[in-house]
């Protein structure tokens, strides 16, 4: 029998990377439908920060349940004076930088002509690069002309380029920092309601399951090398690259994959001979 392992791979990565239908939020159109959005947040310093401000929905319970996937009926704002970082964090997908757009920060504010600035609700973005976190750059919510539950309050939003952070093109992203602070205009300051990523990628791999993979494959080309018995080895090998196949993006699984088919019966043979080897010396 032989296994095809570079096959294997790609069915796994099929199923691990199968995203929900396309979803819109205010006029944007999200095709990793709702994985695109933000997972995670908390409150990385400052204070007067608080997660229960709604716009038609239900009070959320934390900064996490208030930023974490794309209803815009909850937000995270500040009471009068606060000032405080808030962190985001996406763990079941990316931010890829490509063309145009690729981050979208949904706000709510009072109803404005769609296109229109609110510099009352200027808050500031920080992107995390792999090594650290950027400058901020303050960023002023548009308009969108879409409502919420709230009839006193429309969603606005800012888009993000990665590219203004420093991000290359292509590469990913999966956190990043607001600060939200009382901008002293009538208005205590932004009211973040999500986060949701236009291009969405496979979300990037923490060091161990890097090492994991590394491991795998270095062991099924010790043992192909070797002659003995490989069953093990395709088995650490196999488990590893389905570790991968959630975390690592399609090119690069396509790179780590290109190896030649497995034949186990050539393992057996290789098991047989090495016995019958030991048998003669004996």
């Amino acid at each position: 029998m032989r296994v095809n392992f570079a096959l294997f791979i790609a069915f796994s990565l099929a199923a691990n990377l199968a995203s929900a239908a396309p979803i819109s939020v205010a006029g944007f159109t999200f095709d990793d439908g709702e994985r695109a959005f933000a997972d995670d947040a908390s409150l990385a310093s400052g204070s007067g920060v608080r997660f229960n401000c709604t716009a038609g929905g239900t009070a959320a319970s934390s900064f996490a349940d208030a930023l974490s996937g794309s209803d815009v009926t909850q937000c995270v704002n500040v009471s009068g004076g606060g000032d405080g970082i808030v962190e985001v964090v996406f763990t079941d997908n990316a931010i890829q930088n490509d063309a145009g757009t690729d981050l979208v920060i949904f706000e709510v504010s009072g109803p404005q002509t769609a296109g229109t600035a609110d510099p009352r609700e200027r808050f500031e973005v920080s992107i995390f690069d792999g090594s650290g976190f950027s400058s901020f750059v303050a960023y002023d919510p548009i308009a969108t002309g879409f409502g919420t539950p709230d009839p006193t309050l429309d969603v606005f939003a800012v888009e993000i380029d990665l590219s203004l952070f420093g991000i290359a093109a292509g590469e990913r992203v999966d956190r990043l920092r607001l600060h939200l602070f009382d901008n002293g205009l009538g208005s205590k300051g932004a009211d973040i309601a999500a986060l949701g990523a236009l291009h969405s990628a496979a979300p990037i791999p923490e060091p161990s399951t890097i090492l994991l993979v590394a491991a795998g494959l270095a062991g099924l080309a010790i043992g192909r090398g070797r002659g003995f018995s490989r069953r093990p080895l395709i088995c650490l090998g196999t488990c590893a690259a389905l570790v991968a196949s959630a975390a690592l993006p399609a090119d690069a699984l396509a790179r780590l994959t290109a190896v030649e088919h497995i034949d186990a019966d050539a393992a057996q043979d290789g098991d047989r001979q090495s016995q019958k080897t030991e048998s003669e010396l004996r």
